[in-house]
């Protein structure tokens, strides 16, 4: 059972992806069309990393900052994000 606080923390993460998913297609991280309305907690996770992934791969000229972009797309890519 969740806590109010995870329970708020997925709230505003799900608030998050929601926006995000306004200037992205589906395809782009992932997903199929039907799963932007009600994502799973892994799919939101997968989801998040490979937002971030993209926001930071292309804003930075610093190879640390590449770095971690290409980290989260190899984690977004790991078995447990790949679970529905």
């Amino acid at each position: 059972m969740s806590s109010a606080a995870e329970n708020q923390i997925i709230s505003w993460v799900r608030a998050l992806f929601a926006e995000s998913m306004e200037s992205l297609e589906p395809s782009e991280i992932g997903l199929e069309a039907q799963d932007v309305e009600h994502p799973t907690l892994s799919q939101l996770g997968k989801a998040v990393l490979l937002i971030w992934s993209r926001i930071l791969a292309g804003n930075s000229l610093w190879p640390l900052i590449r770095q971690i972009s290409e980290t989260f797309r190899i984690l977004a890519t790991k078995e447990e994000f790949t679970r529905t």
